[in-house]
Parts: C-alpha cells; structure tokens; sequence
C-alpha cells in the first residue's frame, strides 16, 4: 500500500513533530495507552485508564505481555519514562497535552499512576495522542533513536529514505488491534500534479492533499474524498514583527480577506469560512464573529498604524502544500486592495519549521487541529496558551488572562460553566486577534482502494483498518 505525501520525513520524535507528514508518521508507530473509538477513549496499550472520584489521580492497567516490535517488554518504567521525558523538555512543541501533569509513577510493572495538578476532565483524551505513544526507557535517549524507532504501535518504521518510508506491521501490537495490510508506505511526492497524476496510473494507492481543482480530475477507480476535522485553517501571524504587532494591523488584514473565495478555490466551496478561534464543528464555536469581507472597515482599521499609507510583508509558503499555496495567492491578492503588498517566498518543509520555531517568518497559512470535539486538549493550548509549545500558533501571543482562561474550561466539566468560560475566550481573542482564521479545517485526498481498508482520517492522520473494525471506529 503507497500513499503519496507532501514532503520528506523531517523527524519522528514526539516532542519535535510539527509538520503533518511527521504527525501521520508518528501515528503509525505510535502505541499509546488508549485509542479514539467511535470519539472516545477505548483500549490500546492499557487494557483500562481510570480517574479518581477526585479526578486528580489516573490509573492505568497495561495489557498483559506486551512487547515492542524487536522483542523486548514493554513496562510501566517505559511509560514512565516517555511521560518524564516530555514534561521535562522545555522545547517539547507537544507540550500542552503533559501541561496538567504533576507526577507520573510506576505502582508496578503492568500499573501507572498519573498525579494531576487540577482535574483534567480531557486528561482521558490525551492518552490516545500519537505524541504520547510509549518508547522503551533505555533508548529514549540515545542519538540517533528517533531515526528508525523501535515501536510501540501497529507498526514499526523500517526505511526512511530519499524520500521514502516503510513502515511494516509490528508483530507485537495487540492482536485485536493488529492493522490488515502488512506493509505501507509513505513516498515524497511534492507536487500536487504528479501526485494526482500518479493516482490515477496506479502508482499510488492513495494520494494526500489534493487541492480542489485537481480532486476534480481523480479517476475510476479512484475517488476523491474531504475529510472535516476538528480545526481550522489560519493566517499564522508573527505578533513579534514589525507593523504585525498592532492588533490594529492584524484586524484589518482579516476584514480584507475573502473567506468565501478561498473556501471556493481550496475547498470547491464545500467548506465553511471561519471567524473566530474555534471551528464549527467544536464546543466553543462563536458564530457570532464576523466571516464577511469588508474593505471599508479594513482601511479604517488602518488609519494611524504603520500600515496607513501601505505596507510591504512577507508571506512563507511550504513547498507542495496544497492548498495552502492557493489560499495564500488569494491572500495575497485580497490584502493588496488595501495598501499592503506581500512577497511570498517559498521554503521546504524543514526550513517552514525551522523558521517556525525560532519566529523567522512575517505570516503563513497553517493549520491547527485535534482528533475529537475538545477545545482544551489541543486547539487552546497550541493555539491561545503561551504553556502550549508552539508559542501560541508561532505568534507569540502571550495574556495572562487567557492562560487563565485555558485552565479554567480544562478544569471544568459542568456544560453551562464551560459555555460561560469559552464565551469569554471568543471575546478575549476577537478583541486581540493575535492571528487569522479563515475556514474550517478538511483536507481533500484521493484514493484507489476502499476507506474500510485504509482512510484519512479526522485524526489527521491515515489510518489502516483491523480486521473487525474500520479505520477510527
């Protein structure tokens, strides 16, 4: 099975992955405690999780036996070990979803008890996360580890060359659990034509992110599928950089944007346009804000910024990453109509994250999403919360009172307590805007073989089917 992706394995290791050809890597290798089923914590690694009456306390009972995909047994001292290893890097980019944790202990070898500092209502949720799949504890640390990782999950990376990773079903895995197709394969391809043009010959068997114009063009057998996933599609603005630090600035670029053409050239119109944070589909959506263009009250916005008279900014784009390359020339073209010109410089997949990290950028298309309906798991802690590890979206947005916020809903489980505190989220960050949304999150992929079999899925990732259960079920 070959599914053609955007770009090169960059890296694999959990606390480091941020672009998607790495997160859908690490999925494949990935063992984590509990798996999403139906939406909803299910058994992985753990035969059962469960929380104290206090909710403070997580226990989880690991599965009798297990071993990782060379042989050796897998233990409480190995979750241990990578649950420690990610709270303690401060550089960890995946740093939100070990945020709440206080301690994590070994009670015995198949027991682990997780110490929470507040109750963490998400905290279940968590452990389906690919970023805090379990790794042995006497390599974590070893140089060069993460290259071709001994695995945990369904399967296990064999090759990662030129361009070209093969994973191979990892033996070990849970037998209920155990993914159909023995070997899969993950080829570079970053061009979207070649990419559609290779479905369509048979040299892929799936194809990843297909911009809409050439999901139009998939061929029987093939079909073109969107999938819709809990996130959104935002203009990554660096609040550190020149006239991008004056919300005035930054509020005006969202009012010049055109949300229904980039929804009709990225998405053939299928999408939804986004004003605020949250995406339609998720608790905590204001469907209140404002998904109009208005050039009116964008050059208002202006009047008395640096940008008043026009302003030149530049946007960074990822090589092959459809359809963000088509939103960003709308972008361009929208923002133009009010005085401001922007360049965009195209960069691979590793400079667009290096770039990322150490606030080398003006603005990017991006995205940021979760796997289930859970603001606080990932999408207020990446994107709000300066504890999240991305810096906010890489804006460098920092407010105390939206740090508090964050903890607040993560802490809370009464319906109209966390309406009332997300409410207020909404207003905080309209009034701040410290980046742009723009449409919801879905990615349009093809495919020649059955989504029973192998699919993309709101996970964010590709996913293979067991023999009972198809994938995310």
């Amino acid at each position: 099975m070959t599914i053609g992706v955007t770009a090169e394995l960059t890296t694999i290791d959990p606390l480091r992955v941020v672009q998607e050809v790495d997160v859908m890597a690490l999925a494949m290798i990935s063992g984590t405690l509990l798996r999403q089923s139906g939406g909803k914590p299910s058994p992985g690694l753990a035969e059962r999780c469960e929380a104290s009456p206090s909710g403070v306390q997580v226990r989880c009972q690991l599965r009798d036996g297990l071993k990782f995909s060379d042989g050796s047994p897998l233990d409480a001292n190995d979750v241990v070990a990578t649950f420690q290893r990610a709270m303690n890097d401060p550089a960890n980019v995946n740093g939100g979803l070990v945020a709440p944790l206080r301690a994590v202990e070994a009670a015995n070898p198949r027991e682990v008890t997780f110490s929470l500092k507040r109750r963490t209502p998400s905290f279940m949720l968590a452990l389906t996360e690919g970023a805090l799949g379990v790794f042995p504890a006497d390599r974590l640390d070893k140089p060069g580890f993460f290259t071709t990782p001994v695995s945990s999950g369904p399967y296990a990376l064999t090759k990662n060359r030129g361009g070209e990773m093969t994973f191979v079903r990892n033996a070990n895995y849970p037998t209920e659990l155990q993914p159909v197709v023995r070997t899969v394969k993950f080829d570079a391809v970053v061009d979207t034509s070649t990419r559609l043009s290779q479905l369509n010959t048979g040299q892929l068997d799936l194809a990843y992110a297909l911009p809409a114009n050439l999901a139009a063009q998939v061929k029987s057998p093939g079909k073109a599928y969107a999938t819709q996933q809990y996130g959104g599609i935002y203009l990554y603005v660096n609040n550190s950089s020149g006239p991008l630090g004056d919300p005035r600035v930054r509020k005006a670029m969202s009012a010049a944007i055109d949300r229904d053409e980039i929804n009709k050239i990225a998405f053939l119109g299928k999408n939804k346009p986004l004003g605020g944070f949250l995406p339609s589909v998720m608790e905590g959506h204001d469907g209140e804000a404002s998904v109009a263009r208005n050039l009116d009250a964008a050059k208002e916005l202006l009047q008395g910024t640096a940008c008043e008279n026009g302003c030149k900014l530049t946007a960074m784009q990822r090589a092959g990453y459809a359809p963000y390359d088509a939103i960003t020339t709308v972008i361009q073209k929208n923002l133009a109509d009010i005085g401001i010109d922007v360049a965009i410089n195209t960069v691979d997949q590793a400079t667009a994250n290096t770039n990322e990290q150490n606030g080398n950028f003006q603005v990017e298309v991006g995205n940021l999403y979760d796997v289930v309906n859970s603001p606080e798991l990932v999408m207020l802690n990446y994107g709000l919360s300066s504890a999240g590890g991305i810096r906010a979206l890489f804006s460098d947005y920092r407010s105390d009172k939206m740090d508090e916020l964050v903890r607040q809903v993560a802490a809370e489980d009464d319906p109209q307590k966390r309406a009332e505190i997300l409410d207020e989220i909404n207003r905080l960050f309209a009034e701040e805007l410290p980046f742009i949304p723009l449409v919801d999150h879905a990615t349009v992929w093809g495919s020649r073989v059955s989504p029973r079999l192998v699919a993309f899925t709101a996970s964010g990732t590709f996913q293979v089917g067991t023999e009972t259960k198809g994938p995310g079920e």
